[in-house]
């Protein structure tokens, strides 16, 4: 595709060549956001619709990042973690980017745009975006071996993807305790931690 850009920018200038890679990425992260919001469904032990996981693992399969805490094609658990080597071998601290993957709508759930305003995104997203974000940055970012993703189910009831999260993570390192980062314009600064 980079190629395809570099032809079309021709005789466009450096910026020219700049703005078509820079639309190409956008067309690619809406193209993961499009996959990304698909119905996943999770009760409190295991997700019971796939698709939007075998889309997150489809999109991974030629990256670094490979599936640690179950084998490739099982989607029969609670979270789904990737990283670039196995957690055992991740020397230091590990840091953990969670995005919950399971959603409650049941019909159409994604719109590209809205009509006479191609900047704003129709559709009902529970969390697709952040799965995509998190996909995008996997695939397109020299991401250190230290930073591990996990996609989580049961966001809404008993929060057991997060919980096994965490039981997973203390069989390998010292205990684990959630943390949550509000993301508030106006309060950037607090941290919440919730403790079992």
């Amino acid at each position: 595709m980079g190629n395809k850009a570099l032809n079309a920018g021709a005789g466009l200038g450096k910026e020219g060549i700049m703005m078509k890679l820079i639309e190409i990425k956008e067309i690619e992260a809406l193209s993961i956001a499009e996959k990304m919001c698909v119905t996943s469904h999770s009760d409190e032990e295991k997700f019971v619709t796939h698709d939007r996981l075998k889309n997150i693992e489809e999109e991974l399969k030629d990256t670094a990042y490979k599936c640690v805490n179950t084998e490739e094609g099982n989607n029969n658990v609670i979270f789904k973690m990737y990283a670039k080597k196995p957690i055992g071998e991740i020397e230091g601290r590990i840091l953990l980017v969670s995005s919950h993957a399971d959603c409650l709508q049941r019909g159409k759930v994604f719109e590209k745009e809205m009509p006479g305003h191609p900047e704003r995104m129709l559709g009902i997203f529970d969390n697709a975006i952040t799965n995509a974000a998190c996909v995008y940055l996997m695939k397109h970012c020299d991401i250190p071996e230290n930073v591990v993703f996990a996609f989580t189910g049961d966001e809404e009831n008993k929060q057991n993807g997060a919980k096994e999260v965490c039981k997973y993570l203390n069989k390998k390192f010292p205990p684990v305790r959630l943390k949550s980062l509000v993301l508030m314009p106006h309060q950037l600064h607090k941290v919440s931690e919730k403790s079992e």
